[in-house]
């Protein structure tokens, strides 16, 4: 139960920082930020922030197959919303990286 918490904590904080990142277009700083965070907690940070632009920017800011695996941890619904903002190229390259 206690590492529940701390992992809690963990992405609460993780979701108040990159809130304030990227509400201030600190993109270089965003990338540091989640270093040493798994693909399920920075998930787990931006469905808390419930803010699909923070979504979409994260996923852009990152590596192809680093925002692939923390896409696989969003909800259906925030997926769709990033998909929707994405052109096909996008897209591809996405699902490429999911399903390889």
């Amino acid at each position: 139960m206690e590492n529940e918490i701390t992992t809690n904590e963990r992405v609460h904080d993780l979701a108040e920082k990159l809130s304030l990142l990227l509400q201030e277009d600190r993109f270089r700083e965003v990338r540091e930020a989640i270093e040493g965070f798994f693909p399920v907690e920075i998930a787990d940070a931006l469905v808390e922030m419930d803010n699909p632009k923070y979504g979409i920017v994260l996923l852009r800011l990152l590596p192809n197959e680093t925002a692939a695996d923390i896409f696989t941890y969003l909800s259906t619904e925030m997926q769709e919303e990033i998909v929707q903002t994405m052109n096909n190229k996008e897209i591809r390259n996405l699902m490429s990286e999911i399903f390889t």
